[in-house]
């Protein structure tokens, strides 16, 4: 955020360190269907 913040201008954002914020990875669901179906894409 803060690289961007040098070539975007003004990002209002909050860093936080709290053990309490749940990690995204465990609630994102993607769908891969189209890089299989372009790319020849497998997940491993």
């Amino acid at each position: 955020v803060k690289e961007m913040r040098k070539h975007w201008g003004r990002i209002d954002f909050q860093l936080t360190d709290d053990e309490k914020n749940l990690h995204e990875a465990n609630w994102l669901k993607l769908d891969c269907s189209k890089a299989h179906a372009e790319l020849g894409w497998r997940p491993v």
